[in-house]
């Protein structure tokens, strides 16, 4: 059967259509959280499109027949805009049907047909989040021109299983902040904060070689400013060695789950302070493996792959357990 890509924007109708492919789509990001009892990966997903549906822009929908078997669309990003210096753009979804063998040529329809929409003087870059066992929509991805810049691996944390952990030292050095008002934080962490520098160097952005390492550092820097004034983030766990901290992690709760009745919260920033003992990584991991920290069951650690300290710190606790990988890949709109 035939397939044909329509530019157009979805009328009302087109948009049920597409809310319903979110909903049973395959690949959906939050299919690990049936492991843990909550089967809504499908219900979220739908819900994110829909709340997305009018800033998405442009939108594409795959028609075979008068059947909607198909949908992709892109968001602006300006706060990436305003730290490279050019358009900064995110493939919010793409979207096919269960019962479509062919999604590998929808997606790459679909993709090319956004990029196209973007036009070739524009200069933008386009990112793109795949599951790794979504073969075909990699596949079609790469043939539309993505190019892989990043694996990241998603580790999630069930305190119903801290039993399986070894048991605790009587006391951890770990201190929790609740974060809003960047007064309470004790000076030392301020000043261990504003010495950080290139927290993250594993990542999607400096992969690319398009975009300037400088400008990957202040990114990061930038959101973890947000993060500890509370903007972006609720918790600041502390590991302390004497009167310095030497590591922290920051979580956020997903509200957006709490009405599915999934208490999370998920993993914003986790470093060690420069000059700090490489394990004391593990130290801010045992503890908010084992303990609440925001009203949470479970908690989301997501690293990059290629970031050895991290993932062999998350993978010696036995209540986390590996639950996502997933793709990160970029599309300059300029090129072939």
């Amino acid at each position: 059967m035939s397939t044909s890509v329509d530019l157009d924007s979805p009328g009302p109708a087109d948009l049920d259509a597409i809310a319903e492919l979110a909903r049973t789509a395959p690949y959906a990001p939050l299919r690990y959280l049936r492991r843990f009892g909550f089967d809504v990966a499908g219900d979220v997903r739908r819900d994110e499109v829909l709340r997305g549906g009018v800033a998405a822009d442009p939108r594409v929908v795959a028609r075979s027949g008068r059947r909607v078997v198909g949908a992709a669309s892109l968001l602006r990003l300006p706060d990436l805009e305003t730290v490279f210096g050019v358009p900064c753009h995110e493939v919010s979804h793409v979207l096919t049907a269960s019962d479509r063998s062919d999604r590998g040529e929808l997606v790459d329809r679909m993709l090319s047909s956004l990029v196209a929409r973007l036009g070739e003087g524009s200069g933008a870059m386009v990112m793109l989040r795949l599951e790794a066992d979504d073969r075909d929509g990699i596949a079609a991805a790469e043939a539309a021109g993505f190019r892989h810049r990043e694996t990241t691996l998603t580790f999630v944390n069930d305190l119903e299983r801290t039993p399986l952990n070894a048991p605790l030292p009587a006391e951890l050095p770990v201190r929790v902040h609740p974060l809003g008002d960047a007064h309470d934080l004790p000076p030392a962490i301020g000043e261990a904060i504003a010495r950080a520098r290139g927290l993250v160097t594993h990542d999607h952005y400096h992969a690319d070689p398009r975009l300037p390492d400088d400008r990957c550092d202040e990114l990061y820097e930038r959101l973890l400013r947000r993060h500890v004034a509370g903007e972006t983030a609720d918790v600041l766990v502390a590991y302390w060695l004497g009167d310095a901290p030497a590591s922290f992690g920051t979580w956020t709760r997903w509200r957006s789950l709490e009405p599915y009745g999934v208490r999370m919260v998920g993993s914003t920033f986790g470093f060690r302070v420069p000059g700090m003992p490489g394990g004391s990584v593990t130290g801010v991991a045992t503890y908010s493996c084992n303990h609440p920290i925001a009203e949470n069951r479970l908690l989301e650690w997501s690293t990059q792959a290629d970031n050895y300290p991290m993932v062999n710190a998350l993978a010696g606790i036995r209540s986390l357990a590996l639950c996502r990988t997933s793709h990160v890949l970029h599309r300059w709109v300029d090129e072939v």
